[in-house]
């Protein structure tokens, strides 16, 4: 949605997440910077998307910025459990 190139420090970031060309509602994304945490699988802001797929998130720092979410589906396969659906960007503010 947004150009996360064109971004700075303290902008809103808006992010569609689409699944199969349609809008994924109420799905968790997660956004962190660098030196957000120390710990692992920690991140800065988690959100879910609203009835259009949308997330935004306030870019509250400079530096590498990362923005991911997975989805999780039963799978359809007897040699599986689950199926994986996996998406980030990576991105830097000036």
């Amino acid at each position: 949605m947004d150009d996360p190139a064109a971004a700075k420090v303290g902008d809103t970031l808006r992010v569609r997440l689409l699944y199969r060309g349609a809008p994924l509602v109420r799905a968790k994304i997660s956004a962190t910077y660098t030196g957000a945490t120390s710990k692992p699988d920690t991140y800065a802001q988690s959100i879910r998307t609203d009835k259009n797929g949308v997330a935004s998130f306030k870019l509250t720092h400079a530096g590498a910025w990362l923005i991911r979410t997975v989805h999780m589906l039963p799978s359809e396969s007897a040699e599986a459990d689950w199926e994986s659906w996996w998406a980030s960007i990576t991105f830097e503010i000036q």
